[in-house]
């Protein structure tokens, strides 16, 4: 999970648009960080008739927190795709 605490701990010196902040996340997810994270459930690789591809999965738990964290306002993690034939 892409970890950020507080907003004020990453500062950008431009606003993001969603097409820079695809790529932060796509450029994270071929980090050595981002690999070693345990895919299970949903977000793992299944074998089923049709194919996958990695991807990623952005996400909130309850009450909106991450973990145990509440200034987050999302959470970013690989996940296979599944795509049907």
């Amino acid at each position: 999970m892409w970890n950020i605490k507080t907003v004020n701990d990453n500062k950008f010196p431009m606003p993001l648009s969603i097409d820079t902040a695809c790529e932060i996340v796509y450029q994270w997810l071929k980090s050595d960080e981002a690999k070693t994270i345990t895919l299970t459930g949903w977000d793992e690789n299944a074998d089923h008739d049709g194919s996958n591809a990695l991807g990623w999965r952005v996400y909130v738990e309850d009450w909106g927190h991450i973990g145990s964290d509440w200034g987050a306002y999302c959470a970013i993690k690989p996940a296979y795709m599944w795509y049907g034939k």
